[in-house]
């Protein structure tokens, strides 16, 4: 799963439609020195955003505005259509996508660590990847799933306190009994 902000394209869209749409600059006014570090900084920040996105066309786009903003005569018209094409790569890359919003409170869920605590962590190690998608699940509002991990959680929990009681009628996977309620 990828992570990113989405007000960042917000940001962006913006960004590009102001410079699409501008009319007070000359296509053959050269673009100056200061506005091409500002956008080559601008662009290489969002190019990162597009990769980690999984928005490889957006981010070739961007290699190919970073070259023409290198060139010593770029032009504002030069530049145009490369910001168009950006801003359709960016809408249609989007709409090829589903993204799932995890609201602020439930953000912890999502991406935290330790979620039952450093103790469980520390004892019960192989219990860690259920536990953390128990999370992921939970902060989703995939409760049924929630609970499947759990469940699973509980059956790590079993093997080792079997394990250390030396008791097989503990361990699921030697006890039918222990298995069906599993």
């Amino acid at each position: 799963m990828r992570r990113f902000r989405p007000e960042t394209f917000v940001v962006t869209a913006r960004f590009l439609s102001s410079i699409i749409e501008t009319k007070k600059t000359d296509d053959k006014a050269i673009v100056s020195a200061v506005q091409k570090r500002r956008w080559r900084r601008a662009f290489s920040s969002l190019e990162r955003i597009c990769n980690n996105a999984g928005f490889v066309t957006s981010a070739f786009s961007i290699t190919r505005i970073r070259e023409i903003l290198s060139k010593r005569d770029c032009t504002y018209g030069r530049l145009r259509q490369p910001f168009r094409e950006l801003y359709g790569r960016l809408v249609d890359e989007m709409r090829a996508s589903v993204l799932l919003s995890v609201p602020m409170d439930k953000t912890n869920f999502f991406s935290g660590k330790h979620l039952l605590g450093q103790t469980v962590t520390d004892n019960f190690p192989s219990a860690v990847v259920d536990i953390e998608e128990a999370g992921k699940c939970l902060a989703l509002g995939r409760t049924t799933a929630t609970v499947f991990h759990l469940m699973r959680v509980m059956e790590h929990a079993l093997r080792v306190l079997a394990a250390t009681l030396n008791d097989t009628r503990l361990d699921p996977r030697q006890n039918r009994t222990c298995q069906s309620i599993l």
